[in-house]
């Protein structure tokens, strides 16, 4: 399909915030918000003046006119309903993680092969300005080859609803592991993982996980390498979402708070080997290493002007209630540049970096990391999703 795309928006207790790039997106006709907590679709609809409300998803699946479902609701169930979206002919985004077992995963990607609609793995991290920075960096060669790529989702989820209690860190690795599928283009073909850590006996139980967090060394098939590491419980460190790219030019990493700037190290005088240079600080003998915190910008060119203002966070008022004053928060600005590749797939205009079988390798990864953390580390290949011929 071509023209505009009508949308609906399932789950807004983390879907709210994309509301916005959904109303004012150019390409987007109709938007319909959803959820069971019907004081929320009401205040959700009032801010941002939406008409068409729903309280189920079968309500969105009857719709006939809505071509577009995104679904934001809690990740036990993100595999039913995401093959009930694609068999109700819809096109299909979906938070991460993708599915929690293979046969789910081999499951979403049956639905979407059949019914010929767009599947969207809706993960966050690379729609961010830090990553769309190094997008950019790799795609002038100012980065150079990839040497090697760390990622990190440091949380501690205690007190979370009890789906997520023991669950395996690797499940919800999806953040840490993205940026290296992105910046390589490649997936990960084998992986050797290690659970560290104690966690309390009756978070054992209900996904059979013993670990609290997980490491994991990924090889690309390009022959780089990815190590990740998540955590999920005992962990006393606030909420942190971080990458490292290295590349034989540049290395940009990001900082270990969400406010800190990401730093760039790179050669001075492009990497010239100066053989009567001394060993001194942040220097190798011939090439001296810079640093610096940058501030990377929003990529603005990327998405319409009318979403702009949604890559920062804002205070706003209610477009039906000037009483109501409410905070628009944004983490690293992904939330217009993600609604952006979905309504352009939905539209025909582009393939999602991560499709049906993009997202499937990476979650499959995932996967065969908790896997390989069971076995005591063993060295496991992880199996790969091809498109049908």
């Amino acid at each position: 399909m071509t023209g505009t795309v009508n949308i609906a928006v399932v789950g807004l207790n983390f879907g709210a915030s994309f509301v916005p790039s959904y109303k004012h997106h150019p390409q987007v006709g109709e938007v319909t918000i959803c959820d069971f907590n019907q004081h929320l679709v009401s205040q959700v609809g009032e801010r941002w003046d939406i008409t068409k409300r729903a309280h189920s998803l079968q309500e969105v699946l009857d719709d006939p006119d809505i071509d577009a479902v995104h679904l934001l609701t809690n990740i036990t169930g993100h595999a039913d309903q995401a093959v009930a979206v694609l068999e109700a002919g819809k096109h299909c985004a979906v938070a991460v993680p993708m599915a929690l077992t293979m046969e789910d995963v081999a499951r979403i990607v049956a639905a979407q092969e059949k019914s010929r609609k767009v599947y969207m793995l809706a993960e966050t991290v690379i729609f961010t300005r830090n990553f769309l920075f190094v997008q950019q960096l790799l795609k002038t060669g100012q980065m150079g080859n990839i040497q090697f790529m760390r990622g990190a989702h440091y949380q501690d989820m205690d007190g979370w609803p009890s789906y997520w209690k023991g669950m395996p860190p690797m499940y919800y690795a999806t953040h840490a592991l993205a940026p290296a599928f992105a910046a390589t283009g490649s997936r990960a073909k084998r992986v050797v993982c290690f659970g560290s850590g104690k966690m309390r006996e009756q978070l054992h139980e209900p996904y059979g996980n013993p670990h609290p967090m997980q490491t994991a060394l990924f090889q690309m098939e390009d022959g780089t390498l990815a190590e990740v590491t998540r955590t999920l419980f005992h962990n006393p460190r606030g909420y942190t979402e971080a990458f490292t790219i290295g590349g034989d030019n540049i290395t940009f990493e990001t900082g270990q708070l969400d406010a800190d700037r990401p730093v760039m190290w790179s050669y001075k005088d492009d990497g010239v080997f100066d053989p009567d240079m001394k060993l001194t600080t942040y220097t190798t003998m011939g090439r001296e290493v810079t640093e610096e915190r940058i501030d990377p910008p929003d990529q603005l060119h990327l998405i319409p002007e009318p979403i702009h203002k949604y890559t920062r966070s804002h205070t706003l008022t209610s477009l039906r209630d000037p009483e109501d004053v409410f905070e628009y928060t944004t983490i690293g600005g992904f939330h217009p540049h993600l609604v952006h590749e979905f309504i352009n797939a939905a539209a025909g205009q582009r393939t999602p970096e991560f499709d049906i079988y993009r997202a499937a390798d990476l979650t499959a990864a995932c996967l065969a990391a908790h896997d390989s953390a069971m076995a005591d580390g063993s060295d496991t290949v992880i199996r790969e999703f091809l498109p049908i011929s």
